[in-house]
């Protein structure tokens, strides 16, 4: 499994990281999954954080990194999901993708 869901919002509508990670922990509730383990928010750089999540649903596990894009002409937010025993560079991708964001 891996995938990207990349959502565009004007600056003033982009979430603030710390409602982002408490709206994924919602939606993972509701979906009956289980958090393995809570990465700390992360600054990546002054428009971008980042937090990530390693969950599990039934018998299969996914790493899901979570970014918050801030910038003064707009903002997005952006996940990425893998197994968690994915060892292709998937999360190295995901990232290089949400620091070229423009």
């Amino acid at each position: 499994l891996g995938g990207i869901l990349f959502t565009l919002e004007p600056v003033t509508k982009t979430p603030k990281t710390q409602d982002f990670l408490a709206e994924a922990k919602r939606d993972l509730e509701e979906r009956k999954a289980k958090i393995l383990s809570e990465g700390k928010i992360e600054k990546i750089n002054d428009e971008l954080d980042r937090f990530i999540l390693d969950t599990q649903i039934g018998e299969r596990k996914f790493r899901l990194a979570y970014y918050v894009i801030r910038q003064k002409n707009g903002g997005a937010t952006l996940v990425g999901s893998s197994n968690l025993d994915d060892k292709t560079g998937l999360g190295t991708e995901i990232e290089k993708i949400a620091k070229s964001f423009k």
